[in-house]
């Protein structure tokens, strides 16, 4: 009777000291599940937000708005018959001097005429 009372308090030591350490294994694997869930949280913000910035327009240069402001219409080269850009003080296709560029321009020739 005292060797079966000796193997139930045993028994009964042995299965305490194992819900002991199975409790701490689950205090470990529960704490090492939240690390990796903020180190989620990090990386998917991150991402989301790299994403986000993506999508963001750059604010327009200061050349965009000016090139949206210039008039629309265009100057015809007189020797080479292209288009050019009313800016244009020369063609680029021919390099002849523009007209509209000439009365923009005035260099003083007529003066020394």
């Amino acid at each position: 009777m005292e060797i079966v009372l000796a193997l139930f308090a045993i028994s009964i030591l042995v299965l305490a000291w194992a819900l002991v350490r199975l409790n701490r294994q689950m205090i470990d694997t529960n704490e090492r599940v939240q690390r990796l869930g903020k180190r989620l949280n990090e990386t998917l913000y991150k991402l989301t937000r790299d994403a986000r910035e993506e999508e963001k327009p750059e604010p327009p240069s200061i050349v965009d708005v000016a090139n949206k402001n210039a008039p629309e219409d265009k100057v015809i080269c007189p020797k080479c018959k292209t288009k050019c850009p009313t800016t244009a003080f020369k063609c680029p296709s021919c390099g002849t001097v523009l007209s509209s560029s000439e009365k923009l321009y005035d260099w003083g020739e007529e003066d020394s005429k």
